[in-house]
């Protein structure tokens, strides 16, 4: 419970406002320079998932396996409700909407420009 209070305290003491262009504010240290793919699809509904996002994740996984890339773990998979915005690609007008994410991130730990190339083909690949 302590914890609990603690972590709501923190929060609420960063609660505010703050203006500024996007890059400043959302932006985040990731842990260095890397290659990033990322999908967002329409996973049914919160009363009847559709389970793509599983689907896609076995086929994926399949793939990899099959072409024995060298894919960094974890792959990401999160999901979301739907966002109003019609820019986003979680967009639905349907409030029980879900939408799943799926990212692959390839770090490029090296400045050596032969590793980064090799690295950044196996991405492309």
């Amino acid at each position: 419970m302590k914890v609990n209070q603690a972590e709501a305290e923190f929060w609420r003491k960063l609660e505010g406002y703050r203006v500024g262009w996007n890059d400043e504010i959302l932006g985040f240290d990731c842990g260095g320079q890397q290659w990033v793919s990322e999908i967002c699809f329409p996973v049914g509904t919160l009363s009847k998932p559709s389970m793509k996002d599983l689907e896609y994740i076995e086929e994926l996984m399949q793939l990899i396996e099959k072409e024995n890339i060298p894919v960094p773990a974890p792959i990401e998979l999160r999901w979301t409700a739907c966002r109003k915005s019609l820019i986003s690609p979680a967009y639905s007008l349907c409030e029980e909407d879900i939408f799943s994410g799926i990212g692959i991130i390839m770090y490029l730990p090296t400045m050596d420009t032969s590793q980064r190339k090799e690295i950044t083909e196996d991405f492309f690949h």
